[in-house]
């Protein structure tokens, strides 16, 4: 009698690398936050540990959220995409009514914390696109049919997300959405079909409209001569490159003292170069790469095409979104105000990457192994 035991579908333990990697950049970023914002939660708040506070509940919060939706069955979100959908364009709608804060309405006050809607419309949009595109049938999609109606769906959803405004998180949108289209199928002809409009429509709005014109502007100066670059990007070369190969140590940093603003959101990276250095952000960066490449072989190999397709699109929005942090910080675009995923400041960031790292772990009990 063979005495190996065959364990049961979906009884296999979850990806152990993925847990414990994105845990560890969740601590690791609690533990930033402190170091890059007591100055100023002391300067404007007289609570040096505020921030630090209010990330180490996120990072608990996260944790539980990590392990708990992780047990759940990823087909509870085959069942109801609709729901988060729908909850998705009502947020969007709702923040158009809230107050502005920096020129703009991205956030909906709950108590002392903030929602940012454009992430759960994004989550809702990735459940979307997962079980419409699984439904396909294998003859050759049609644009009309098969691409069009998700498009429309991004329009939508970057219509309300301009009203706000918010530009990096349609970006942000538009860059995952094309990516589950290609990854589920399209031919790059469908693509490119509405590629060349969207790249004119921006055009329009960034010239036409002079929104976030200064800031395109800025841009093109900074790379004519780094030392006409904004005053953000700047500043969070200035002080990264400050950091050498190992830093100036936990605690040690200047850019903290206001000479970077968002030294603890968006520009959390330029304190990490100069605390911890080079060789710090070099691992940081591989954390993110193993993320990637983890969460798309789970793709490859997950049971049917819907947790596939989900997978690869939470995963592939998850990195675009460091990338595009991480590519603001260095100057290689123009500022989109979108935080790096389980290390910036924030919780509406962290409660919504555990999810869907938690369902990409899901997944990964179910896989082909």
């Amino acid at each position: 009698m063979n005495s190996r035991v065959e364990r049961a579908p979906g009884s296999a333990a979850p990806d152990r690398i993925i847990l414990w990697v994105a845990t560890a950049l969740l601590g690791f970023g609690a533990v930033l936050v402190f170091s890059a914002s007591s100055h100023l939660a002391a300067e404007y708040y007289n609570r040096p540990l505020l921030f630090f506070i209010k990330q180490s509940v996120f990072f608990f919060v996260g944790v539980a959220v990590l392990i708990g939706v992780s047990r759940v069955p990823y087909t509870f979100w085959q069942r109801t995409y609709r729901i988060w959908l729908l909850l998705g364009a009502v947020l969007l709608v709702a923040v158009l009514f809230s107050a502005e804060v920096r020129g703009a309405r991205r956030w909906l006050s709950i108590g002392p914390f903030g929602l940012h809607p454009a992430e759960v419309f994004r989550f809702g949009v990735i459940l979307f696109l997962a079980a419409m595109l699984s439904r396909r049938r294998r003859q050759e999609p049609t644009f009309k049919k098969h691409t069009l109606p998700h498009l429309a769906l991004l329009g939508f959803g970057g219509v309300l997300l301009m009203l706000q405004p918010d530009f990096g998180s349609v970006v942000l949108l538009a860059a995952t959405v094309f990516s589950m289209l290609y990854v589920a199928g399209t031919p790059i002809r469908h693509l490119a079909l509405t590629t060349i409009p969207a790249v004119l429509l921006a055009v329009l709005v960034v010239f036409g409209f002079g929104y976030k014109r200064h800031r395109l502007d800025n841009y093109v100066d900074g790379l004519r001569d780094p030392f006409e670059a904004g005053y953000q990007v700047k500043q969070a070369l200035i002080f990264m490159g400050d950091g050498g190969l190992f830093g100036k140590g936990l605690g040690g940093g200047n850019a903290k003292f206001l000479y970077v603003p968002d030294a603890h959101t968006d520009f959390i990276l330029a304190s990490i170069g100069e605390e911890l250095g080079f060789i710090v952000l070099v691992i940081m960066l591989s954390a993110y790469a193993l993320l990637l490449l983890r969460g798309l072989r789970i793709a490859s190999r997950a049971p049917d095409r819907f947790s596939s397709l989900l997978v690869a699109g939470l995963i592939i929005s998850l990195g675009l979104q460091a990338a595009l942090n991480i590519s603001v910080v260095l100057g290689l675009v123009p500022p989109t105000g979108l935080p790096l995923p389980l290390l910036s400041y924030g919780g509406t960031s962290v409660l919504f990457t555990t999810p869907a790292l938690a369902i990409v772990l899901n997944v990964s009990r179910h896989v082909q192994r």
